[in-house]
């Protein structure tokens, strides 16, 4: 028996550069509904349920349903075969990976927090721009805010909390592109080392640049609901 376990609350963001990614560019018509409408089904926050005696927890950018579920959301002419090869292109495609378990099948959208979860940090950033009446060298402390703040992500979601301040050095030394690609890392990584205490201390991943490594899911991640999260155009 599968449990529907999604977000039904709020908004999303879509950005422009999905229209020349191949995930929606080369998909087909049904396919982009399916995209839209899974996007539209995942949690915006953290999200927990029991079921048969047992507590599940979901993170931003998954959710839990089935492929007949999914199907009936998408609507008209959309069928849960259409949905079930639409989720094996968009896990080819790194956009979202879909696993089933007792209790339904888990759908996580990949690198979720890297387009959605920065929106509170842009709106207090430009409501303490306009409450300063400090402008000289405003620019140069907006990027250091946007630095820390792409650090944060990747300290929350590594969720190994060591040798904060070495790994910060680390990051500032770090080039913007290497920083997007860990962060799209971070979320396979963790969702395959569910335990933290086997995960690389964080400063280790960064030094020996782990976010280059394949990932490799064993059978026992494969079967639970898992913390990863983030979407990716």
């Amino acid at each position: 028996m599968a449990v529907n376990i999604m977000g039904n609350k709020g908004w999303i963001k879509v950005h422009r550069i999905l229209l020349d990614k191949p995930v929606w560019k080369n998909a087909t018509s049904a396919h982009k509904v399916v995209l839209i409408t899974i996007l539209l089904m995942a949690n915006h926050e953290k999200n927990e349920w029991e079921w048969n005696g047992k507590k599940f927890k979901v993170s931003p950018g998954q959710f839990v349903s089935s492929l007949r579920l999914i199907a009936g959301r998408c609507g008209k002419n959309i069928t849960p075969r259409i949905v079930r090869n639409a989720l094996e292109r968009f896990k080819k495609l790194e956009f979202a990976t879909s696993t089933v378990s007792s209790e339904g099948r888990i759908i996580t959208i990949l690198n979720w927090d890297i387009y959605q979860a920065n929106e509170q940090f842009k709106y207090n950033q430009v409501t303490n721009l306009r409450q300063s009446d400090v402008k000289i060298g405003s620019t140069n402390n907006n990027k250091k805010n946007e630095k820390n703040d792409s650090f944060e992500h990747f300290w929350n979601r590594y969720d190994k909390k060591v040798g904060k301040k070495r790994c910060l050095a680390i990051w500032s030394k770090l080039l913007e592109e290497d920083k997007a690609k860990i962060l799209a890392h971070v979320p396979r990584y963790v969702m395959s080392k569910p335990n933290k205490q086997f995960r690389k201390d964080p400063a280790t991943y960064l030094n020996g640049e782990h976010w280059l490594d394949d990932v490799i899911y064993n059978e026992e991640v494969k079967a639970q609901p898992t913390k990863a999260t983030g979407i990716k155009f």
